[in-house]
C-alpha cells in the first residue's frame, strides 16, 4: 500500500546546479550602454554588484539589468541616492555606496531573480567619459 501524498499534491521545484560567479573589470565606452556580463541558460541570480571609481562625477550614469531580453531595472547612482533606495528586497537594485566628492559609486543587484533564457548586466555611461567599472554576479543554472 502506498503512503504519503499523491503526486498531484507535490510541487515541482527546479534543481539548481553549483554557484557560478562571473566577474569583469574594464573600461566602458562613453555615452553608450556597455554590456558587462551576459549569460544564457535557465536559472536564478543570487545577487551581485557594480562598482566604479573615477576622476570625475558619474552620478547620472547607472546600471541596467535585463532578464530574458527585457530590461527589468535601470537606475542611476543619483536616483538611488536621492530616494534612499539602499537595501535589498523592495527593489531589484539598490545603492551600496555613493561618494560624489571622491567619485566612488556602487550598486547592488538583488537575489532570487529567475530567468528562462538569459540575463545581462549593462552600464550606461552618461558623462561622455571612459570610467573603469567592476561587476560581479553570482548565479546558478538549472541542471
Amino acid at each position: 500500500m502506498a503512503s504519503g501524498l499523491p503526486d498531484y499534491y507535490r510541487s515541482v521545484r527546479p534543481i539548481y546546479g553549483a554557484l557560478k560567479t562571473a566577474e569583469v573589470f574594464g573600461v566602458v565606452l562613453p555615452s553608450v550602454v556597455s554590456s558587462l556580463i551576459a549569460k544564457t541558460g535557465k536559472g536564478i541570480i543570487l545577487g551581485g554588484f557594480v562598482a566604479l571609481d573615477y576622476t570625475s562625477s558619474q552620478k547620472n550614469s547607472g546600471i541596467i539589468l535585463a532578464v530574458d531580453g527585457a530590461v527589468i531595472a535601470g537606475y542611476s547612482f543619483a536616483f538611488l541616492y536621492a530616494h534612499k533606495i539602499n537595501r535589498s528586497g523592495p527593489t531589484l537594485m539598490y545603492q551600496l555606496g555613493y561618494n560624489d566628492g571622491l567619485y566612488k559609486y556602487s550598486s547592488g543587484i538583488s537575489e532570487n531573480i529567475t530567468f528562462d533564457s538569459s540575463f545581462e548586466v549593462g552600464y550606461y555611461e552618461q558623462h561622455a567619459t571612459t570610467p573603469s567599472v567592476y561587476c560581479s554576479m553570482n548565479y546558478a543554472l538549472i541542471t
